[in-house]
């Protein structure tokens, strides 16, 4: 079953593949999501340094900046280090030489229908939703 709770929430899908992004852009929407998207690294960091996401999926395999570049650098800014990452590539994330970095996120290795990518969805913002509570 899939769980609508995060309708008018925005996510950011950055990946090379337009066919992918255009699909993956209309389901989403019809959902309520807000999305944004991007072909290469470069553009899609200072796209969500200027209005932060409440989710990024992150292709691995991008010209400019690949994936774990943008990880890093949204690690290393206060203002984007705590937006959830979904990275989803045809790359296998044990063949990364950085693969440790994978631990802290979800990775879906495509080809990624939509049913799997709402699970995802849904259980980033359902982590981000529990870290955000008082104990």
């Amino acid at each position: 079953m899939i769980d609508f709770l995060d309708e008018g929430k925005t996510v950011f899908l950055i990946d090379d593949d337009t066919a992918l992004l255009e699909l993956f852009c209309e389901v989403l929407s019809d959902y309520g999501y807000q999305v944004r998207t991007a072909t290469n690294g470069q553009f899609a960091l200072r796209s969500i340094r200027q209005t932060v996401p409440d989710l990024v999926i992150l292709d691995l395999t991008l010209p400019g900046m690949n994936g774990v570049e943008i990880y890093k650098e949204l690690q290393r800014d206060e203002s984007t280090r705590k937006i959830p990452v979904i990275f989803m590539s045809g790359v296998d994330p044990n063949t990364e030489s950085d693969f440790t970095i994978f631990n802290d996120c979800d990775y879906l290795l495509k080809p990624v229908d939509c049913h799997r990518l709402f699970h995802h969805i849904n259980r980033a913002f359902k982590k981000e939703a529990f870290g955000k509570k008082k104990v």
